[in-house]
């Protein structure tokens, strides 16, 4: 996507560029997770070692804990089979690969805010403690350029992933038409 936008224009290259860097950058830090997962010995080590963690054939475990183990690892496959439910859908929202548009993380977090800032810092989301406010308004009203074009673009190729692994039938795929000739709001600090 980035590149594709960099071909219009040396101007959208360079407005691509960071981003770019940053796709790249995550790619190569993924590619060994996953030739770790195509390889066939390694994947063959880890299903021993799973099946002998099952079959309680590690040293030192004594008989008295089976059971309780045994009980504790039925709860995690219980609470897993749980996380499969909504887990696609909660990792998009909320690694934001769903919106991938700096304005998008802007707007979750005027919103996030205002909803935190009702509780004692000690019980808000780690970002929106009383110590972490000063970082996130360095953050929201960062003067570094928003380009309207990469937005599009971003937002575009994001919303199609999204349709892509929720269908485009999920009502989290729709947009609302005109929502670009929407006047552009001020915000005062704090909310």
């Amino acid at each position: 996507m980035h590149l594709q936008f960099g071909e219009r224009s040396p101007d959208f290259a360079k407005m691509a560029a960071t981003d770019h860097h940053r796709a790249a950058n995550s790619r190569k830090a993924f590619a060994g997770q996953y030739q770790g997962l195509l390889d066939r010995a390694v994947m063959g080590r880890k299903k021993k070692e799973e099946e002998d963690l099952f079959e309680w054939k590690l040293p030192g475990n004594p008989p008295s804990s089976f059971v309780e183990a045994r009980d504790a690892i039925a709860r995690i496959a219980e609470a897993q089979k749980i996380i499969r439910t909504f887990e696609r859908e909660w990792s998009l929202l909320e690694t934001g690969h769903a919106f991938y548009s700096e304005l998008f993380a802007i707007a979750r977090h005027l919103l996030r805010l205002r909803v935190e800032l009702e509780k004692p810092s000690a019980e808000r989301l780690r970002e929106y403690r009383d110590s972490n406010l000063e970082s996130l308004k360095f953050q929201v009203f960062s003067p570094a350029p928003i380009h309207a074009d990469l937005e599009r673009a971003k937002l575009r190729a994001s919303l199609t992933f999204l349709a892509e692994n929720l269908g485009a039938e999920n009502p989290m795929v729709t947009v609302l038409p005109g929502a670009e000739l929407l006047p552009p709001l001020t915000f005062v600090w704090p909310l």
